[in-house]
C-alpha cells in the first residue's frame, strides 16, 4: 500500500549574484535558504513566508514579469508545469531558458531556485 508522504518538499532559496542573503541567522548561508513547504505552494510565498522578499509590482498575477526565477538544471518537474499565461509573461519579458516566475511556479518537490538579490528584509 502506497501511503501519501510525510515529508513536505523543501525549497532552497540560492543567490543568483553569488552573494549569501540569509538574515536570519538560520542554516548555512553558503548553501542558501532552505524551508520545507506544503506542496503545490507559490514560490513567491513560500520565500515570503521566511522573510524574502521576491520583487513584485503586480502582487503576484504574472503582469509585471519581476518576480522572475531561476530552477536549478534539472529541476523542471519539481515545480508546476509552465501556463500558457506564464508562458507568455515570460516571452515578452525576454526572460532565459528556464527561467519561471515565482508568482505561477508551485513547489511540488524538493527543488534548489535561484532568485535575484532580495529587496530589504529587515523589520523594524
Amino acid at each position: 500500500p502506497h501511503e501519501h508522504p510525510l515529508t513536505m518538499p523543501r525549497l532552497t532559496l540560492l543567490p543568483l549574484s553569488g552573494h549569501p542573503h540569509s538574515r536570519t541567522g538560520r542554516g548555512d548561508e553558503a548553501q542558501g535558504l532552505a524551508v520545507e513547504v506544503e506542496a503545490g505552494v507559490r514560490v513567491l510565498d513560500a520565500a515570503s513566508h521566511v522573510g524574502f522578499l521576491i520583487a513584485t509590482r503586480c502582487g503576484g498575477i504574472a503582469d509585471c514579469r519581476a518576480c522572475r526565477v531561476r530552477p536549478e538544471a534539472g529541476a523542471a518537474a519539481a515545480l508546476s508545469p509552465v501556463t500558457d499565461d506564464e508562458r507568455e509573461a515570460l516571452a515578452a519579458a525576454g526572460a532565459a531558458d528556464g527561467e519561471r516566475l515565482a508568482c505561477q511556479a508551485l513547489v511540488l518537490a524538493d527543488v534548489r531556485v535561484y532568485v535575484p538579490d532580495p529587496a530589504s528584509v529587515e523589520e523594524e
